[in-house]
Formats: structure tokens, C-alpha cells, sequence
């Protein structure tokens, strides 16, 4: 025989060898596992169904440890809920630690945040139906409002630069709302202040003014989640926006 297949063949056996091991030893840990609950099944249910009510999932991991693979239904339905507490669990955490994280990026009005060359500003937003001028005016259609914002971005690094902040207006759902061009252009008009460097470069040490106007559903702000996500290179930070 080819001693490569030879080889191949000992260790398929003692793979095989060690499986039935595992398999016997289960059976005969659950045997005596059922054997032992049998004969506390009342108390340890009880506790058992006391500490799921409690969610004092501590108590619940000794019992499961314990009498876990005995072969009793009651056991079994106690210990199916068990597991989707631990899930729930889970999952919980799992959105909190999102939340913190995202909390962690989080910032307001008038607090400026640095990325590599520019430092931001969010220094107002509003709802608005209409925005501009008598000049040039953008209404806003039924059923959608207006979401402008006007920031501040300073050129904190060693040479001229055309980079400019980006904005997304982000939903509840992770829907993404980019930038209403022509709304943010008449919104542009209408503001005395409005002096941002768009074709010639921002030069060190000196500060431009932007602004952004989003066409969004009317809810906008009304629940929880809407958030306007501002972003430069290095660094992004989020803004939450609620009007309740």
C-alpha cells in the first residue's frame, strides 16, 4: 500500500476512534445527567423557572451545567427559553456597544472637529418649507421639507487645499440624502455672511463658510435616528437632529 494512503488511513481511523469516544461519553453523561435530575426535578425546576423569571441567568448556567444534557422535556422547554434570554442578551449588548461607538462620534452645534487639514464647524441648522431669496427662490414640494445646515471650515494645515467637507443627511433606515444642489444654492444667496473659496483654493490659517440644503420626507426629525453625517479627511462625525 502507498504509504501516503497507508498514513491517510491511520489517522482517518483514530479521527474516527476518538469520535465514538466523544459520542459514548455523551450518552453516558446524559444518562447519568437524567438519572440525577430525576431525582430533583421539582426543586431544580422551580429554581430554574424562578431564576428565568428573575433573569438571573448566573443561577440558570449551574443549572444548565449541571442537568443540561438530561433527557427531560420540562428540562428542555426550561432551558430553550434559557438560551433565548442569553440571545436576547446578546443581542442587546451587541446594539449597545453600536450605540456607544456611534455616541462616541457624535458632536453638536458649534463644536468644531479636526480631520488632517481642515477643522469644521456645524454652526447652524433649521427646517425650513422655503428657502433663498425674492431673487431665487426653491419651495419645497408637498409631503418634504427642507433640512439646511451652515458650517465653518478652517485650513489647519501646512498648504493650500480645495478639499471641502462633505454632508449626507443619514435616516433611521441608513437611508442616505445627498446635498439639494439648487435649494443650496438659492439658500446661499440669501445668507450675508456666505463667502466659500469654490474655485480658487483655501489657504492656510484661513476659514471659509459652507452651507448644505437636503430635500427630505416631512418626518424628518420627528423620531428618533436622523442624524447629518459631516466628514473630512481623517475624521467623521455625526450630528443627531431631532425636532420633537
Amino acid at each position: 500500500m502507498n504509504p501516503k494512503k497507508k498514513r491517510l488511513l491511520i489517522v482517518s481511523g483514530i479521527i474516527g476512534g476518538l469520535f465514538i469516544l466523544i459520542i459514548v461519553a455523551g450518552i453516558r453523561k446524559s444518562g447519568e445527567q437524567t438519572e440525577a435530575f430525576a431525582k430533583v426535578k421539582d426543586t431544580v425546576s422551580t429554581e430554574f423557572r424562578v431564576a428565568l423569571d428573575s433573569n438571573d441567568l448566573d443561577t440558570c448556567e449551574v443549572i444548565k451545567r449541571k442537568y443540561g444534557l438530561a433527557d427531560d422535556q420540562d428540562l428542555k422547554n426550561l432551558l430553550d427559553e434559557y438560551k433565548e434570554k442569553i440571545r436576547s442578551k446578546k443581542e442587546a449588548e451587541k446594539l449597545a456597544r453600536k450605540q456607544e461607538k456611534e455616541r462616541a462620534n457624535y458632536y453638536q452645534v458649534n463644536v468644531p472637529f479636526k480631520g488632517k487639514r481642515l477643522e469644521v464647524t456645524v454652526t447652524k441648522i433649521q427646517i425650513l418649507k422655503e428657502v433663498g431669496s425674492f431673487l431665487i427662490n426653491e419651495k419645497i414640494q408637498d409631503g418634504a421639507v427642507y433640512f439646511a445646515s451652515e458650517y465653518t471650515y478652517k485650513n489647519v494645515g501646512s498648504s493650500a487645499t480645495r478639499e471641502k467637507p462633505e454632508l449626507m443627511v443619514i435616516s433611521p433606515e441608513g437611508i442616505e440624502y445627498t446635498e439639494d444642489i439648487s435649494a443650496g444654492v438659492a439658500y446661499a444667496g440669501a445668507i450675508d455672511d456666505y463667502d466659500e473659496e469654490l474655485l480658487s483654493e483655501l489657504q492656510v490659517g484661513l476659514r471659509s463658510k459652507g452651507v448644505a440644503v437636503f430635500k427630505c420626507p416631512d418626518s424628518f426629525g420627528k423620531v428618533d435616528g436622523w442624524k447629518l453625517q459631516v466628514s473630512v479627511r481623517g475624521s467623521t462625525r455625526t450630528l443627531g437632529v431631532s425636532v420633537k
